[in-house]
């Protein structure tokens, strides 16, 4: 996907359960340290970057997620975060329990990434890192979602920040920074826009 920058684990019926990223060279601590947070565990620079994402959807995404993470790690080094994913066991995958018409719009809809929530006219995404950045395959979620007629919606913590080029890529509707409320479920954020009001969690 994303003329290689993205590869991504499927079910066999097509269901999307991993996207990862084609790695990238960083030469600064600091650019690592404003993403993940001055917590977080770096190698000394430079170091490749990659990143993993499950689909949340899928019960044993996350799984898969944390043990590719752990055996990556194992076989060259460094660091993974949050440190908590990590994993070395195998993985049981009982095959896609959904409907049949789930089955066949996961695979019309093939060219989506590991969304979180995927409807007929929205694609969600949870996140809940310090700083989100437009990365490849969020770059690709944004493309994806345009080219099926669907808005992308981006949930994060208050403490979250998007990145400039993220910001700028979420313009206008019907695209959405949804922002969660302590109490009450969250509230919206149209692109750019300094506009907010309440929505509430189903």
């Amino acid at each position: 996907m994303d003329d290689g920058a993205v590869i991504q684990l499927r079910t066999p019926q097509g269901r999307p359960l991993l996207s990862v990223e084609a790695p990238v060279l960083i030469q600064t601590p600091d650019e690592a340290e404003r993403l993940l947070g001055s917590q977080a565990p770096l190698p000394d620079v430079p170091f490749g970057w990659t990143e993993a994402r499950s689909a949340t959807a899928v019960a044993e995404a996350s799984d898969l997620a944390g043990s590719f993470c752990g055996r990556l790690t194992l076989l060259l080094g460094g660091t993974t975060w949050p440190p908590v994913a990590v994993s070395l066991r195998v993985v049981p995958t009982a095959g896609d329990s959904f409907g049949e018409e789930t089955v066949e719009r996961a695979v019309a809809d093939e060219a989506l990434p590991a969304v979180d929530i995927l409807t007929e006219s929205t694609a969600v995404l949870l996140a809940d890192r310090p700083v989100l950045p437009l990365t490849a395959w969020l770059s690709d979620a944004i493309r994806a979602t345009a080219d099926s007629g669907r808005a992308l919606h981006i949930v994060t913590p208050p403490e979250t920040r998007l990145s400039l080029p993220l910001r700028d890529a979420l313009t206008g509707p019907p695209n959405r920074w949804v922002v969660q409320h302590p109490q009450k479920g969250g509230s919206r954020c149209p692109g750019r826009s300094h506009g907010r009001a309440d929505i509430h969690s189903a």
